[in-house]
């Protein structure tokens, strides 16, 4: 395999526009989870102008996978998870309006298919009892303690 010091202009970003892996974990305790939710998008299918999901169907397994009998997890998502229900009202008006993009609709419940997938995969009884989840960008951050029903360790 060739360094990137050994590779010209060209080839360096024919290099990184092929590389699919944005996501890793680091095994430190607790385990840290870092979703890439920029390139493996879950698009619509019944109308490109919805917002799509931050991440795909095959992602959001190998997430599940990766926290499966993990004690604690600290996670890390650019996109809020838990979001401010006021803005996420907003968005919502928008995107209904067709402008998603107007108000940066890219929040984890804008899409409900990789919503209810990342709920069912944080109320899963072996995925981790706590999660620390650190979310946000440079428009606003937050802090929630959120507990979940109908999961038996809740």
């Amino acid at each position: 395999m060739s360094s990137p010091g050994d590779l010209n202009h060209s080839e360096l970003i024919d290099k990184i526009l092929k590389w699919d892996e944005w996501h890793y974990s680091l095994n430190t305790s607790p385990k840290i989870v870092v979703l890439d939710t920029r390139t493996q998008r879950w698009y619509s299918e019944s109308n490109a102008g919805k917002p799509s999901g931050l991440m795909d169907w095959q992602s959001l397994s190998a997430l599940q996978q990766a926290l499966i009998n993990e004690p604690n997890i600290i996670m890390v998502s650019a996109a809020p998870i838990y979001g401010v229900k006021l803005i996420e009202t907003i968005q919502r008006i928008f995107t209904f309006w067709g402008k998603p993009l107007a108000v940066d609709a890219e929040n984890w419940m804008a899409h409900s298919g990789t919503a209810n997938v990342m709920l069912n995969i944080f109320r899963h009884n072996k995925t981790p009892p706590n999660f620390i989840i650190l979310t946000g960008d440079v428009h606003y951050s937050f802090v929630y303690k959120v507990t979940y029903r109908f999961r038996r360790d809740s």
